[in-house]
């Protein structure tokens, strides 16, 4: 089985909650010199001078997070959970500037419906649709997004494979079972992705790469093909839908071969003095001639402390304490691994009744994000007091995980007799943190150099 999320860079930044609501967008009419606001976000995590703390956030990472932690992330636009967040939402495309000029590098529907496609430059957008919003491309937290949903995939089958920047491969051989055959499983599926925010197209073939070329191709957004019957399909595809490189797909459309079924039909002793042994073995593979191998993701291993209550409590001293006790032990493993962590997770776990909906637990997170790595315990001591005076629990928690997602290597220092520079670094990157605490992170920025031929504006403050 193939996934497809062609908007996953676009629907990543819908789900965030930092699209702007723009409520006249929908009824505006495309036509020239009708200007509307752009704007740019900054990485979805703070990567350099940077400390941020996201107070409350619910969110659900899968089995990213430690065992029995669940979320359910929410944003700016409401509970829409779809892919189309709003009707009144504006158009929006991810964009990064390279060579002299800015060119789009991801849209969603309602871009692509209205002719913005990727590879074109930002004045072609806007002279297409004037009132696009645009937002910086961050590749890093798009497959950040792409490794979660490859964990979520896990509960379809053990074999996950991803798939270049938008797609997931999905081993489901003799699994169609367990979820009422194939079409069932398949639907599943791309719902699951919906209800997470995602559009996907998916398909399910005899092979992985007839999966993939129909889910990227096929006019229909879901097909199940028959058994032994790939090529009823596949035909009528365009030869990209291979997965090809861009350069061989080229070669074979300009003289005239658009399609797999124009493909099949030449000489196969032809094809690899013209288009190299690439082209034969992932036609092979693609109808099932060659074997194709697929790679699981492994996701990685989360270092986490967790500390159970003896009784539920919001009282500010006792979640102090517990916070204390949890970072020592976590802190203790990242010496072990000899690494440091540039953002920690601390989330409590609520228990909330009533007589309406009874029992349940809630899950709420705080995350603190740093400008450089770290595993000082006095260091995290100080800035996890101050944010815990602002926490405020919906209901008495019962136990605290302190976790982190990525870890960094740190290697031990010697204790130096004289201020170095690595010492003064270490002291201002403290510096930088306990001032992002208080002040807020946007009140701590740092000049990055960008690209462009106004001098003053080849920079801007992150």
């Amino acid at each position: 089985m193939c996934l497809y999320i062609p908007f996953l860079s676009t629907d990543r930044l819908r789900k965030s909650g930092r699209i702007k609501r723009d409520e006249d967008s929908s009824r505006r009419p495309v036509r020239r010199g009708c200007n509307a606001p752009s704007g740019s976000v900054d990485a979805e995590r703070s990567r350099g001078l940077t400390t941020e703390t996201r107070m409350g956030t619910e969110t659900s990472t899968g089995s990213e997070a430690p065992r029995g932690l669940k979320h359910a992330a929410r944003g700016k636009l409401g509970t829409t959970t779809g892919p189309v967040a709003s009707r009144r939402a504006a158009p929006i495309a991810t964009i990064t500037a390279g060579g002299g000029t800015i060119r789009i590098v991801g849209v969603d529907r309602a871009a692509l419906g209205l002719g913005v496609r990727t590879g074109m430059t930002l004045a072609e957008a806007k002279a297409i649709v004037p009132y696009i919003d645009t937002y910086d491309d961050d590749p890093d937290a798009d497959r950040d997004r792409l490794e979660s949903l490859a964990v979520w995939a896990n509960a379809f089958s053990p074999v996950v494979q991803i798939e270049g920047n938008d797609s997931l491969l999905v081993d489901v051989t003799g699994c169609e079972r367990l979820f009422g055959g194939d079409r069932a499983l398949l639907d599943r599926a791309i719902e699951g992705l919906h209800e997470k925010g995602f559009f996907a197209r998916g398909a399910i073939a005899d092979t992985p790469g007839a999966a993939r070329a129909i889910a990227h191709a096929h006019p229909r957004r879901a097909v199940v093909t028959e058994r032994g019957q790939d090529t009823v399909d596949l035909v009528s595809l365009p030869v990209r839908s291979l997965g090809i490189e861009e350069s061989v797909a080229a070669a074979l459309n300009s003289v005239g071969v658009e399609t797999i079924e124009s493909l099949l039909h030449l000489p196969r002793s032809s094809l690899t003095s013209r288009f190299g042994d690439g082209l034969l073995a992932r036609m092979d593979q693609v109808l099932g001639h060659l074997p194709e191998v697929l790679t699981p993701h492994t996701p990685t291993p989360v270092t986490a402390s967790r500390l159970d209550f003896g009784a539920p409590t919001d009282r500010l001293d006792a979640l102090q304490e517990a916070v204390r006790r949890a970072l020592a032990m976590f802190c203790k493993q990242l010496a072990a691994k000899v690494v440091g962590v540039c953002q920690i997770f601390v989330t409590f776990t609520c228990t909330e009744s009533s007589a309406a909906t009874g029992t349940f637990t809630r899950h709420v997170t705080f995350e603190l994000n740093l400008s450089q790595p770290t595993r000082s315990e006095d260091h995290l001591k100080s800035l996890l007091m101050v944010m815990l005076g602002d926490v405020r629990l919906p209901a008495p928690a019962n136990a605290l995980t302190m976790w982190a997602k990525r870890v960094e290597p740190l290697d031990d220092r010697q204790e130096e007799l004289f201020v170095t520079d690595a010492r003064d670094a270490e002291a201002l990157g403290d510096l930088i943190d306990r001032l992002a605490m208080r002040l807020g992170g946007g009140a701590v920025v740092q000049p990055v150099a960008v690209s462009d031929h106004q001098p003053e504006r080849a920079y801007r403050y992150e």
